[in-house]
């Protein structure tokens, strides 16, 4: 009797189904199908599918889903055609049907019968008023009912499609259905209010009118503009046009002192009272909407009709708590944190607030946002007040079981009702209603993944067309940049806790994605595109790294062109430095799960980064050390940035300097660690060392005084130093050679042998004994189901045999039995691998190319005419760009 799964063998096994189901059903469309673990997020989701045609890789589908397994047939409920499930709290279903902005679908998956069942809840109408009936009944818990017919598989998979283009309706109709509500915003009282002021005057009124938001939607803005300073006044992209004459001259007439940081007007005029304060408010608020033009559209001008602005931005550090933040200094930021400055303005306490909450203390930023909605007279500061409110409705509704809300943080937020406000708007703050809705109902952000789903859409079809030698436009570029700074700088500056979302963090992967479209384009009459180090930073705080990884690989970036380098290349030194000097401030948060997950994945995509980007040997030896600093002074595990140290060296292989792979290396055996792909750090080392430097590090990595006393009986290490031995001299390879034999002969080891035959130490003949033993242990699991506990079918021992034969070139008849030692499905696989020549094609996966990609197999496979033969004309029939790639840059 087998043993009893646990729930983790349970769940891992129920993914693997869907995966390979779906996978399946996918291909068998001609699409590809990616599959991204959520990270559990507060909806409630373990997967987000993104689905692209096999053949350009535009998206066409995607969406979200929480997949459970069960042990056991699964039936439907006695005398009904559904089969039931039950869910532990209402909070997922209420978010999975009112929330989640992404088709989503519920999938039961019976690990016995592998059969799986689905179920679209977005697309049940009964859900809210069963929700409602639990909460009236006080019953927290809440009932699946999946029809029993909905079977994923090959019949139905049409209906699972339609299902899904059902849901997206269904979800843009519910998110966005209030689009067009009976009030809006009526700017014409600007010009109003304005009248009679000079220009000064009248953009410090506007700016101040909107008290802590800082930056406004461009429609919004362009509205005001136009009642403010004339019809012909508007805002496009990152400038201003107008053929108001007096409002583009002042604009012009603004002069910046870089010394003194502040700002003057021609002549040293004085215009009107606190003008430098003003004037320094009108620039900060061009710098924070994207401004960085104005153009005149009246009669020509002597000195020509474009001004530009951005050349009177001051750069300079931003020491609050926010900034500090997003430059990592964690340290400096919980020293501010921890500051208790009663004088603070609305604005300052918001800026505490959201700086708390990407701290993770979403205790104290609560406890600031209900100072401002107690305190501040709203009838003063409306704007201020209802923001607050606004966030405060946000963080009640973070997941419990992430945040560990106490009774005393719930009985805070109680009061606290998503009701409108309207009525208060109207009568106090007008101006502000637009703005207030599109906050409210996270408009600014659908509004935006549309704009930029569209924008990805006709980039991958400017991509193909460029792939076809089409002509391409820059315009698309340029759209990119100006609206993903408006969107950056709408969250950043207006301390709006939405950007730490699921929603936000998948229009930044979008964005991303767009300019790595726009990076890899070659058309020689398109300019190159160089990365600037806004979007490196994007990169860093709001992507996750898997989703990085998977972008850079989706289309083939092995590095990254840089703007300004020096200046990426200072804030990166910069980062590092900040997480150094707050090592210890990061141990003390430790249990502060949020802080140490975003570090954690920001440092992932600053490796990944730094392994692309272009960089001289000198500052990428410099930069690496402080990061190898990190590493050594880092003590929490779910920081582990091991790995991604690793990562620079396997990305910029022939520019880490000898002494600082040394030192990963004598990282590694001082404090007893595992590196990943330390067999390729020693590798790289023992490439630039000298013999006695190759020897010492042996001598040092098996704890030993001469390297005669090697002990081969001890597996752990061959792999790390056994490529240095090549480099030693005849002699000493003579007597590891004879060493090896004798261990061999004495205590067979496959492991070692298999180590020692890959790496030229030895070179078995075809009936040789240490040959035909490696052979001999090779397992039968021609009995195995097609899938272990580990999701693996493979025969490991059997794959090392192959290795062996092909890198020697001796005849396979001797693997024959072999073939059968293997489960069905991979019988055919090994069928081919001995019999390239013989082999009946008819049967061929293309697909088994993918990963014998090794100098041997390939010299083989070149040789081979029938594969060569089948392979030309599968391409010709059924393009394949993966297999297409691996044809190319292998076998012609």
């Amino acid at each position: 009797m087998s043993p009893k799964l646990h729930n983790d063998e349970i769940e891992r096994q129920a993914n693997n189904l869907l995966n390979d189901t779906l996978s399946e059903l996918f291909r068998n469309k001609n699409y590809k199908l990616i599959d991204n673990e959520s990270g559990r997020r507060e909806i409630g989701t373990d997967f987000y599918y993104q689905v692209v045609d096999r053949e350009t890789l535009i998206d066409e589908i995607s969406f979200v889903n929480q997949n459970k397994g069960k042990n056991s047939i699964v039936k439907p409920n006695k005398d009904t055609n559904f089969i039931s499930y039950p869910l532990k709290s209402l909070r997922h279903p209420f978010s999975w049907y009112h929330k989640v902005s992404e088709p989503f679908v519920f999938t039961l998956c019976d690990i016995i019968s592998n059969k799986i069942y689905y179920y679209f809840i977005q697309n049940d109408d009964t859900i809210p008023n069963r929700i409602n009936e639990q909460k009236n009944k006080n019953v927290k818990n809440f009932q699946v009912y999946i029809p029993k017919d909905n079977v994923l598989n090959e019949e139905n998979f049409d209906n699972f499609l339609e299902e899904i283009r059902i849901a997206r309706v269904k979800q843009v109709e519910k998110l966005h259905g209030n689009l067009f509500e009976s009030h809006k915003s009526d700017y014409s009282v600007f010009r109003k209010e304005t009248e009679g002021l000079l220009i000064i005057d009248k953009l410090s009124y506007i700016i101040e009118k909107f008290e802590c938001i800082k930056v406004i939607p461009k429609n919004i803005l362009s509205e005001i503009m136009y009642y403010t300073f004339g019809e012909g006044t508007y805002v496009g992209d990152m400038s201003i046009s107008t053929d108001n004459e007096d409002f583009y001259n002042f604009i012009k007439s603004i002069q910046a002192n870089r010394r003194k940081k502040s700002y003057g007007v021609s002549s040293n005029l004085k215009l009107v009272e606190n003008q430098k304060d003003k004037l320094k408010l009108i620039i900060s608020f061009f710098t924070a909407n994207a401004i960085k033009h104005i153009f005149f559209r009246g009669r020509r001008l002597e000195e020509g009709n474009r001004f530009c602005i951005h050349n009177l931005f001051i750069s300079g550090t931003c020491n609050c708590e926010r900034c500090t933040f997003e430059r990592l200094d964690i340290k400096k930021t919980e020293d501010l944190l921890k500051q208790d400055k009663s004088n603070y303005s609305g604005y300052e306490k918001l800026r505490k607030a959201y700086a708390s909450f990407l701290f993770g203390d979403v205790k104290n930023s609560i406890d600031v946002l209900l100072d401002i909605y107690k305190n501040e007279d709203k009838n003063e500061k409306p704007v201020t007040y209802l923001t607050a409110k606004l966030n405060l409705l946000e963080l009640k509704q973070l997941p419990e079981n992430s945040f560990h809300f106490d009774d005393d943080i719930k009985k805070k937020l109680f009061d606290i009702e998503d009701k409108s406000e309207e009525k208060f708007i109207l009568d106090k703050a007008q101006h502000f209603l637009d703005i207030y809705k599109t906050l409210r109902d996270f408009r600014f952000v659908y509004r935006n993944i549309i704009y930029i789903d569209n924008l990805l859409f006709e980039l991958q079809k400017t991509r193909l067309n460029d792939k076809q030698g089409g002509w391409t436009s820059d315009n698309q570029l340029f759209e990119l940049q100006s609206n993903f700074t408006r969107i950056h700088n709408f969250f950043e500056f207006n301390f709006i806790i939405l950007n730490q979302y699921q929603e936000y963090e998948q229009l930044c992967r979008k964005i991303l994605e767009g300019f790595l479209i726009i990076y890899t384009l070659k058309n020689p009459d398109y300019e190159k595109y160089k990365f600037n180090f806004q979007i490196i930073k994007m990169w860093l705080f709001y992507v996750k790294n898997k989703d990085a990884i998977f972008l850079l690989n989706k289309y083939g970036i092995k590095n990254i062109t840089l703007e300004h380098p020096s200046l990426i290349l200072k804030q990166f030194n910069i980062y590092i430095d900040n997480l150094i000097k707050s090592n210890a401030s990061i141990e003390r948060n430790k249990s502060n799960y949020r802080m140490v997950q975003r570090i954690s994945n920001t440092f992932q995509n600053y490796c990944l980064a730094i392994s692309l980007i272009e960089i001289d040997e000198i500052n990428l030896n410099i930069l690496f050390s402080k990061i190898l600093r990190f590493v050594k002074i880092n003590k929490i595990e779910r920081l582990s940035p091991i790995a991604d140290l690793t990562r620079i060296v396997s990305g910029k292989t022939h520019s880490i300097s000898k002494d600082n792979l040394l030192a990963v290396i004598k990282f590694g055996i001082n404090n007893d660690l595992r590196i990943p792909n330390s067999s390729l750090v020693a590798k790289y080392y023992f490439e630039k060392a000298t013999q006695e430097e190759i020897i010492d590090v042996i001598k040092q990595m098996n704890g030993i005084s001469n390297i005669t006393n090697i002990d081969l009986s001890k597996k752990d290490n061959y792999f790390k130093y056994w490529y240095g031995l090549s480099f030693l001299d005849d002699e000493l390879q003579s007597m590891i050679k004879q060493k090896v034999i004798r261990e061999l002969e004495e205590n067979f080891n496959p492991e070692l042998f298999n180590t020692a035959v890959i790496l030229d130490t030895i070179k078995p003949q075809l009936n040789d004994n240490l040959l035909e033993k490696f052979i001999e242990g090779i397992p039968n699991i021609s009995r195995n189901k097609d899938r272990d506990p580990f999701g693996s079918p493979d025969n490991f021992l059997l794959d090392q045999v192959i290795n062996i034969f092909y890198k020697l070139e001796l005849p396979f008849e001797k693997l024959e039995k072999y073939i059968d030692y293997n489960i069905s499905s991979k019988q055919e696989y090994y069928n081919w691998l001995m019999h390239l020549d013989t082999f009946d094609y008819s049967k061929f996966n293309p697909y088994w190319l993918i990963g014998n990609n090794l100098k041997y197999y390939v010299k083989a496979f070149k040789k081979s005419k029938p594969l060569l033969s089948h392979l030309k004309k599968y391409l010709r029939k059924n393009y394949d760009s993966e297999i297409a790639k691996f044809y190319f840059e292998n076998l012609t």
